[in-house]
């Protein structure tokens, strides 16, 4: 869902996945998919696959990204941590309708691809909506304590 979203966007910037999980051979499927189908379909756009880096190398990333794209579907999911992060660093995010992304920022949550494309956008095309989007989620996080966060996933 990320790399068609980010491929039918505008986005300038080259687009890096990182991640731990590769059931189902995910991985070479995702390399597969970006140079088979989305290279010959829109053209070539940058795209780096870090795989099994170290978590300060991840955090180093994150604190770095312009958006976080998570296109999770998994109903295990019931509070990602990686949207917190993402605001910890006033990072946008973009995400599906995974555990509590609706409450934390409804406007950003799209149902598939094609949404997420025009997500990306309308951030990356305007940049006092990044700068309103950014500011405020930097601001909510602030107000979360982790004794709210431990109440939160222990409704979950």
């Amino acid at each position: 869902m990320v790399l068609r979203a980010y491929y039918a966007s505008q986005a300038p910037m080259p687009l890096v996945f990182v991640g731990a999980l590769n059931s189902g051979h995910t991985l070479d499927r995702l390399k597969a998919l970006k140079a088979h189908e989305l290279d010959e379909t829109y053209g070539f756009k940058e795209v780096f696959f870090f795989y099994g880096i170290e978590r300060d190398e991840v955090l180093k990333l994150a604190k770095h990204a312009t958006l976080f794209l998570h296109g999770s579907t998994g109903s295990y999911e019931s509070f990602p941590m990686v949207l917190l992060e993402s605001m910890q660093f006033a990072t946008p995010f973009i995400c599906t309708p995974v555990g509590n992304a609706l409450e934390l920022a409804p406007e950003l949550v799209v149902q598939d691809s094609t949404q997420m494309a025009v997500k990306i956008d309308e951030l990356l095309g305007d940049p006092k909506h990044y700068h309103h989007i950014s500011t405020t989620l930097h601001q909510k996080i602030q107000n979360l304590t982790y004794e709210e966060i431990v109440k939160k996933l222990l409704a979950f």
